[in-house]
């Protein structure tokens, strides 16, 4: 059993991009000891009209254990309206939003519309995020670990200017979901971490094993090959009959303290993905199929028929 990286955002990226980064990745991966599980074959190559495909590595398993990607950490920036309070506790400060929006790529705060934040004594918080009231009375702020608590607001709407109600509800998650602060001077900085998810993938039944597939997927013969693994996904034609590849996106079951060795990261391929031609997508499918399949040839309607050409 081992630990897959799912590529969440594979979806919409350039293939080109994709190519090298996942190139890059498994070149890395796939020098290091066995993947585990158990080896079907290695090496065979299909090609069709459009595609070429060749099979790099076959691994049998009871079940694939991965990571999701994290999500964007995000930031949210104030500054400083009086002076009160300390570092640590920021109890009896005020302050006015600056930015917020993920690490990297922060947005303005919408001119003229004021975005206050109060942090009480007592635990009290108060503020208005451009057009509604906010509050809590329960945050805490310590040693750099912030948490606001169940924060309420009132409920009004507002229309002008353009975009502030959605500055409002990005203001009122980031706080409520904020869990570290720094001050540098005048300026304080809420961070938002990335979450990162643990999932893993079974067979359907008993009787079925998961077949993990490493494979390069290569458009050889068009201008550009559009390939959506979910939508039309790749078949495995075997012995004990067709299977489709497994929709990742939705397969995997969340769980908590599950495998010791996260720390392997293989991508999925994923999404919808268009091959330019002379590229390649490289990367792993997950299909479930009966123990002690067969594979016999391989389909990808998108890319016309395939047959085998090298065993």
């Amino acid at each position: 059993m081992i630990p897959y990286y799912a590529m969440k955002y594979l979806k919409n990226t350039p293939v080109k991009i994709t190519t090298i980064f996942l190139g890059l990745l498994l070149a890395s991966l796939l020098t290091a000891s066995c993947l585990g599980g158990t080896y079907a074959f290695l090496g065979r190559t299909f090609q069709g009209a459009i595609l070429q495909v060749t099979l790099e590595q076959i691994v049998i398993l009871d079940e694939v254990a991965y990571t999701e990607e994290p999500e964007a950490i995000r930031e949210i920036v104030f500054q400083r309206d009086e002076t009160g309070g300390n570092d640590d506790s920021l109890a009896g400060t005020s302050w006015t939003l600056e930015s917020l929006g993920e690490l990297g790529s922060q947005e303005p705060a919408i001119s003229g519309v004021y975005v206050t934040l109060q942090l009480l004594e007592g635990g009290e918080l108060r503020g208005n995020a451009g057009c509604n009231n906010f509050f809590s009375n329960n945050y805490s702020a310590a040693g750099g670990v912030f948490s606001a608590g169940a924060v309420g607001s009132t409920r009004m709407a507002c229309g002008e200017p353009t975009g502030i109600m959605e500055q409002e509800s990005r203001v009122l998650d980031m706080l409520g979901e904020a869990e570290f602060y720094t001050v540098t001077g005048d300026t304080l900085t809420m961070t938002v971490p990335g979450q990162v998810g643990d999932y893993v993938i079974r067979p359907s039944s008993e009787g079925n094993k998961l077949m993990v597939i490493r494979a390069r997927i290569g458009n050889h013969a068009a201008t550009r090959a559009q390939l959506d693994i979910e939508a039309l996904p790749p078949e495995l034609r075997m012995d004990t009959g067709r299977y489709k590849s497994i929709n990742t996106f939705e397969a995997g079951v969340p769980t908590e303290g599950f495998h010791a060795n996260k720390n392997v990261y293989v991508p999925f391929i994923r999404g919808s993905q268009a091959v330019e031609r002379g590229f390649e997508l490289d990367g792993w499918l997950v299909f479930d199929v009966p123990e002690g399949s067969q594979v016999e040839s391989f389909k990808w309607e998108a890319g016309g028929d395939i047959i085998i050409i090298d065993n």
